[in-house]
């Protein structure tokens, strides 16, 4: 008879434990992390989600149509917001819709973007196009309502707005303007 020899069940124990302890390392390690990283973006934009809205109480909000260009003037209003909230918050995302094309065009309204008279461009409502002193687009603070001018050579059919973060997130829409009227 030959001599055969397994392994004894105290190493067989032994080994599968070993296996159960480095499993649960990989999952503590590589996927709990994953998972919370996760969570933590999409959780990201929940303090936002009404952040910006358009302000109808100005008489803003609508279209000069002048030179062959459209200058849309638009009034941002940001809500009040903790300290915390808004050390993230660089700003915010202009969504212009062209009528003709359906074309969207995505405008960043955050600080140090520089004002622009041209097609395409956006600025503050108190910049005048002819002066050398074009300043810095300045988004609204928690509390505060600013107005701008968008140019177009194109009619827009409508405008949405939703914040953007530190972190490059782009929140969701917090508001639109489905037709914009012509300035009165």
């Amino acid at each position: 008879m030959k001599n055969k020899k397994g392994i004894s069940i105290v190493v067989a124990t032994v080994l599968i434990l070993l296996i159960t302890v480095a499993a649960a390392a990989v999952i503590a390690g590589v996927i709990i992390p994953f998972i919370k990283n996760s969570l933590d973006q999409s959780t990201e934009c929940i303090p936002y989600q009404k952040q910006f809205s358009f302000d109808s109480s100005f008489e803003y909000n609508c279209y000069r149509y002048e030179s062959n260009q459209f200058n849309y003037k638009i009034s941002v209003k940001s809500a009040s917001m903790e300290k915390t909230a808004e050390e993230s918050l660089i700003g915010a995302n202009i969504i212009v819709s062209e009528s003709e094309t359906g074309n969207s065009k995505v405008i960043q309204l955050k600080q140090g973007t520089g004002g622009s008279c041209a097609n395409g461009g956006i600025r503050n409502l108190e910049d005048v196009c002819n002066s050398n002193s074009l300043g810095n687009v300045i988004p609204p603070k928690g509390g505060e309502t600013r107005s701008y001018v968008y140019t177009s050579n194109k009619q827009l059919k409508g405008i949405e707005i939703g914040a953007l973060l530190k972190s490059g997130k782009q929140c969701e829409i917090s508001d639109s303007i489905k037709q914009i009227p012509p300035c009165i």
